[in-house]
């Protein structure tokens, strides 16, 4: 099975995306947690979970075991080699992780195992009927099977997000509330010089619109793959904010790896010729830099991944841009001198 090339370019772009997911995990875990500090250890004593049971040395080995397998999972990405047998290990570390971790559990991190679980799901029960073996048209349906998995797991997450804001207090517009999306807009409005205080059409887009972003775009993509693209962008520029003031880009990045289970195979495709250095995507990276060095209020572990993941963004809007345009052109156009994607896309 580990030899099987992967049959979908969109699930080889979540493995590759999986890497910088995990570093943006690190960076929340380094930051936030602060692993080394002697109360952190304190602290978790008192946190339920299974690494109470354990030693103390445990959740260090099982995370050195994990990133190893990351480190594996990228070096099989590079050659296109057994890339299901590297995934498989870091999905089964990750879990050992997840219940080893003796801190609190971040949304980010369950949403994680979700995709990870699912994907080696799929792929276990295609091992154990040995679906895989009678070739690339039946290795391309499963792995097509794992990218719906993805578009699942993410549109549910989304819209149980969303679920959970739907209370007075994070409705509230008010700028003395005590919703965390005014809180952060505020933020967002007075470092990028906007303003001192972010105007009321502002706040009602940052209370009702979270809410109507998170239950309403994911799954109008899930159920309307034309529109994905579209839905996708407008799922970015909700993350922007708060990759920008609030030090939150670990989860952003994580969602990218579940948006291309939003795409139909064919839009990725034509966004695979898309994605070479061209103005579209090097433009858009530059925009996404620069925007982000424009608003964010220092220069910290997750502020400066928050610049790779605005410049990743800006290079996959910018390739998702190209290739609408192109298709808007029609069949007449002039072909493009892009490469077209290998034959196990």
């Amino acid at each position: 099975m580990g030899r099987i090339p992967i049959a979908d370019v969109r699930l080889r772009w979540y493995l590759a995306l999986l890497v910088p997911c995990f570093v943006g995990h690190v960076l929340q875990m380094i930051s936030e947690d602060e692993p080394w500090a002697e109360w952190a250890w304190e602290h978790a004593l008192v946190n339920a979970g299974w690494h109470l049971l354990l030693p103390d040395w445990v959740p260090w080995v099982v995370t050195a075991a994990l990133g190893g397998a990351v480190l594996g999972l990228a070096v099989a990405v590079l050659r296109q080699n057994n890339e299901r047998t590297a995934f498989l290990m870091v999905a089964v570390l990750y879990a050992a992780h997840y219940v080893t971790y003796p801190w609190r559990i971040r949304n980010h991190m369950t949403t994680m195992l979700g995709g990870l679980g699912v994907v080696a799901l799929v792929w276990g029960m295609a091992w154990a009927r040995v679906a895989l073996r009678v070739g690339f048209s039946e290795a391309r349906r499963v792995d097509a099977a794992a990218v719906r998995g993805l578009a699942v797991v993410i549109a549910t997450q989304y819209f149980s997000a969303g679920l959970h804001k739907m209370n007075t207090g994070f409705l509230d517009p008010s700028i003395d509330g005590t919703s965390s999306a005014i809180g952060g807009l505020t933020a967002f409005w007075v470092y990028g010089d906007l303003g001192s205080m972010p105007p009321i059409w502002a706040r009602y887009a940052a209370t009702y619109g979270t809410v109507l972003i998170e239950m309403g775009a994911p799954l109008l993509a899930l159920l309307l793959p034309r529109i994905a693209p579209v839905a996708i962008a407008v799922l970015m520029a909700f993350h922007f904010p708060q990759i920008a003031v609030m030090n939150v880009s670990d989860y952003p990045m994580i969602a990218s790896g579940f948006y291309v289970g939003l795409l139909s195979r064919g839009d990725a495709h034509r966004i695979a010729r898309c994605l070479e250095p061209s103005h579209w995507t090097v433009g858009g990276a530059s925009i996404g830099v620069a925007m982000q060095l424009w608003f964010m209020p220092y220069w910290g572990g997750l502020m400066v991944f928050g610049i790779f993941v605005m410049s990743l963004w800006g290079w996959a809007l910018g390739a998702m841009a190209h290739a609408r345009f192109k298709a808007a052109r029609g069949p007449g156009a002039a072909p493009s001198s892009a490469p077209h994607s290998s034959p196990t896309d």
